[in-house]
């Protein structure tokens, strides 16, 4: 039987590896032939505690309305990152490591990206920032009414403090003869929780809740 032989050229025009997937037709979205658009995220500083979820920002190119996508990271490396996004529609992810640095990159032709947010959604860090401003400032933190951390006087006002989802963060404490600034502030919204200034020898109390796949920042100022 005559066998008919079509040849196929196929020719990498960009500065990395790429997948490719042949012959997959319209149908198939992790194809990206013919794709012009690079997105790259660079990974270089990450390095592997506890985190669990991969979350990303995607759209379909033309349209305004970002739709957060999200896929549970399966493993420490970050090859394992790639072969996590890989298992989604979304065409396909990449690794590049020049020796200096390492990226996550995606050449699409159907899809936008946005961020990528790689971390565990039941801990939220909650960070102190700055320094108490006079003597006699007293500045407590603590978590559902427990384990409680107080700053007083001048001593500088820094850490990271874990949380649960759905825990009651408990910022309270008396201000000294000047008084302060005091700004609670969520990322990556940057929403503005508590803030404002606080006159001398004022009490305070400023609770909130942990929410998922926000973190806070506690920052005193004069």
């Amino acid at each position: 039987m005559f066998k008919e032989i079509i040849p196929i050229s196929i020719q990498n025009t960009t500065s990395s590896s790429l997948p490719v997937n042949l012959l997959g037709g319209l149908g198939i979205t992790q194809d990206n032939s013919n794709a012009t658009t690079a997105y790259v995220w660079d990974i270089t500083s990450y390095v592997y505690s506890n985190e669990t979820l991969i979350e990303f920002q995607v759209r379909v190119v033309g349209t305004t309305t970002w739709t957060i996508a999200s896929v549970g990271l399966g493993g420490t490396t970050k090859q394992d990152i790639v072969n996590s996004l890989n298992t989604l529609p979304y065409g396909s992810f990449g690794l590049l490591d020049t020796g200096l640095n390492q990226y996550i990159f995606n050449y699409n032709l159907l899809f936008e990206f946005g961020y990528i947010n790689i971390y565990n959604p039941t801990i939220v860090p909650t960070t102190f920032t700055g320094a108490l401003i006079s003597v006699g400032d007293i500045l407590s933190f603590d978590i559902n009414a427990v384990n409680q951390v107080t700053f007083a006087g001048i001593v500088p006002l820094s850490g990271t403090y874990n949380a649960a989802v759905g825990d009651t963060l408990n910022v309270y404490g008396i201000t000294g003869a000047i008084g302060f600034t005091l700004k609670i502030e969520q990322y990556p919204d940057a929403i503005i929780i508590a803030g404002g200034f606080i006159p001398p020898l004022t009490p305070f109390t400023y609770p909130f809740i942990a929410v998922s796949t926000k973190n806070y920042e506690v920052n005193v100022s004069p």
